[in-house]
Formats: C-alpha cells, sequence, structure tokens
C-alpha cells in the first residue's frame, strides 16, 4: 500500500482542537483520580485541610468543574463545526470493517466526552453539601437538580466509570492510528500532526 499524499490532511483548527481537547482531557481524567484519592485520605483521616496539587479541595474542585465545563463546549464546537462544514475523514484504502470500527469508536468517544462533564455538573447538582459551581469565579453555573445524596453517589459512579472507559478508548484509537502509522503506512496518523507532515514533505 502507497502512503497517502502528504497534502491529504484535516484542516489546521480541526487539528488544533482535536490535540487542545485531547490533553485537556487527559488532564482532566488523571486530576480527577488524584482527586479522589485525596478525599478518601481526607475522610478516613479526618484532615480536611489536605490540598490537591497545591490547591485546597474546594478550590482544586472548583477548577476540576471549570476546565469540565470549558471541555464539553470546546467539544460541542468541534462536533458542530464538523457536521456544519460537512467535513469527512481524509481519503484512505481502509477497508469497509475499518471504516466502521473508526466510525463507531468517534461516536462512543464523542458520547463519553460529552456525558463526563454532564455527569459531574449533575454529580455537583445533586451533592447534599449545596456547594456553588464557579466558572473560573467568574460565573455562578446554575444546578439544574436538588440536593440528593443517593443520586449524586450514582453520578459519581457513572462519572467515575465513564473516565475510565474513555481511557479504554482513547487508547484503542490511539492504538489504531499507530497501526496505521507503522503498519499500513497510509498516513492516517500525519493528518493529525501537522509536524509530522512537514517532515515528509522535506524528505
Amino acid at each position: 500500500m502507497k502512503p497517502r499524499p502528504v497534502s491529504d490532511t484535516w484542516p489546521g483548527w480541526f487539528i488544533a482542537l482535536h490535540w487542545v481537547i485531547a490533553l485537556m482531557l487527559s488532564v482532566m481524567i488523571g486530576v480527577g483520580i488524584v482527586m479522589v484519592a485525596v478525599e478518601e485520605t481526607a475522610a478516613a483521616t479526618g484532615d480536611f485541610t489536605i490540598k490537591v496539587f497545591g490547591f485546597p479541595m474546594y478550590q482544586a474542585y472548583q477548577l476540576h468543574k471549570s476546565v469540565g465545563l470549558t471541555l464539553f463546549w470546546l467539544i460541542v464546537l468541534r462536533l458542530g463545526l464538523r457536521l456544519t462544514l460537512g467535513l469527512t475523514a481524509p481519503s484512505h484504502d481502509h477497508s469497509r470493517l475499518e471504516r466502521f470500527v473508526a466510525r463507531t469508536v468517534q461516536i462512543v468517544l464523542y458520547a463519553l466526552m460529552l456525558s463526563m462533564p454532564l455527569t459531574g455538573w449533575l454529580m455537583a447538582s445533586s451533592s447534599p453539601l449545596g456547594l456553588p459551581t464557579m466558572w473560573f469565579g467568574l460565573v455562578n453555573v446554575p444546578h439544574p437538580l436538588g440536593p440528593d445524596a443517593a443520586r449524586e453517589e450514582i453520578l459519581a459512579t457513572l462519572h467515575a466509570l465513564g473516565g475510565y472507559a474513555l481511557l479504554a478508548i482513547a487508547g484503542l484509537h490511539a492504538a489504531a492510528a499507530l497501526k496505521h502509522h507503522l503498519v499500513d503506512r497510509d498516513g492516517t496518523l500525519t493528518a493529525m500532526l501537522p509536524p509530522l507532515r512537514h517532515l515528509e514533505k522535506r524528505q
């Protein structure tokens, strides 16, 4: 199989959004896991002055929620622009099965990426503590639900499972991209990596 022409790529703004969202999601999931561990330690020891990466727990959660809400709208923007502009993946000689799997993984990824901020927001809304959600300390984001400890626990479980599922699907997505790059050599990965495209042009 011949490598795909290097000019066959995604638009630059789409590539930028892809990697900004990917980086933010990775950081958010990692920080979320640490925050849960810190909260469990605080509950076990009774020491609620414990900090998360130097931030008091309240501030850490507010920052986590703020970035999560920002991520939600970035993902909505990316998906909306892609659908509005009718963007399709650069041409490849993929099999029908590969195209089906790719579309399925993309749908699942979008569903998980959108559901994570939503379950987090609803979880905060359901907290018996009644703490507000302040977007970077500037805007008080309204809560659509009232306090309910049982609902909060369910949403917390969904939020956590969503994070692990997102890690798994993103890992599959990355593995498939590497397979296309290293085995198929069809340009799928370099279409989303501008620096590699430039290197290919020099060769």
